[in-house]
């Protein structure tokens, strides 16, 4: 029988200990024979990240004394497994829960021509809703009206029995699996959070290779529903403004960037209605959005 490729799972841990334990349970469940686990904690209050190690004593736990971000959180955690010689690693949301399956269903993907990607079908959990199955860079809808930048593909739909794999120019970060041979694996830190998943996979296709969404990898995702299926704060907020800016001026350049700001404004505005009507903390969350989309239009003048 032919030998699993050894897969490093990597686990961002940021005051989440609930939700990470819930993620490592089911992981220990899946159906693959050769994985490691690594938590990387993000400067948790606490001590959290030994308290997880104390109850998963097989994982591989990176403690780092601050937050770094999603970035080089997960940056740490691929620099272990390269060092390891892992040939690929999985990027996990602490906050999610795994199918068996899903590990062997992504594995299976890497043996079409050129994949360097894989992503999950990502549910929101509790029910049968997909919350992402890749992520388009700019979606127009006649029913509602109206634009989108970065939204999750199918989000909000009922899950049906789609068994086809298909290419996309996005994966979502909550679920990416790559091989680690690869030019490009480690994320950017200056993104920090939001945006990082997609400049890394226009990296990886600018390398030549293909990104493939398999719905036999099945993720359930901690979303919150009331607030689009994100969990909207001052740190959402603030970076997938800003950094939605600075990803198209630098993966698209200047012209591009320009081109797509009067759209881009008017969501923003959009937004900042929509928080006026639903969202508590009003105040606060308006102004790290406004301070967010500020900072992205200083960098184009860098």
């Amino acid at each position: 029988m032919e030998k699993d490729p050894k897969v490093a799972i990597i686990i961002l841990n940021w005051n989440g200990f609930s939700d990470t334990i819930r993620c490592l349970n089911s992981l220990v469940k899946l159906n693959y024979s050769d994985f490691r686990v690594v938590l990387v904690d993000n400067g948790s209050d606490g001590d959290e990240g030994d308290r997880i190690k104390e109850m998963f004593p097989d994982v591989h736990l990176i403690r780092n004394s601050v937050n770094k971000g999603f970035a080089e959180g997960n940056n740490d955690g691929i620099k272990w497994a390269v060092e390891n010689n892992f040939g690929y690693v999985w990027i996990l949301n602490n906050d999610t829960v795994v199918d068996k399956n899903s590990l062997k269903k992504q594995i299976a993907c890497f043996s079409g021509k050129n994949v360097g990607v894989v992503g999950s079908k990502i549910k929101i959990t509790g029910g049968e809703r997909i919350w992402s199955k890749g992520i388009d860079l700019i979606r127009i809808s006649i029913v509602p009206p109206g634009i989108a930048f970065f939204s999750n593909i199918d989000e909000g739909k009922k899950d049906t029995a789609d068994r086809s794999r298909r290419e996309m120019k996005y994966i979502s970060g909550c679920s990416m699996m790559f091989r680690t041979d690869l030019e490009n694996i480690f994320f950017s830190d200056k993104f920090f959070a939001y945006c990082e998943d997609m400049e890394l996979c226009l990296r990886i296709r600018r390398e030549g290779c293909r990104l493939v969404y398999e719905p036999g990898s099945v993720v359930y995702h901690k979303a919150t529903r009331s607030s689009g299926g994100h969990k909207f704060n001052e740190i959402t907020a603030y970076y997938g403004y800003r950094n939605k800016i600075i990803f198209i001026r630098d993966a698209f350049g200047l012209y591009v960037l320009l081109l797509l700001m009067p759209f881009y404004a008017a969501c923003f505005l959009r937004d900042i209605a929509k928080t006026v009507l639903f969202y508590d903390r009003k105040k606060i969350l308006i102004r790290a959005m406004m301070k967010g989309f500020i900072d992205g239009a200083r960098y184009i003048l860098r």
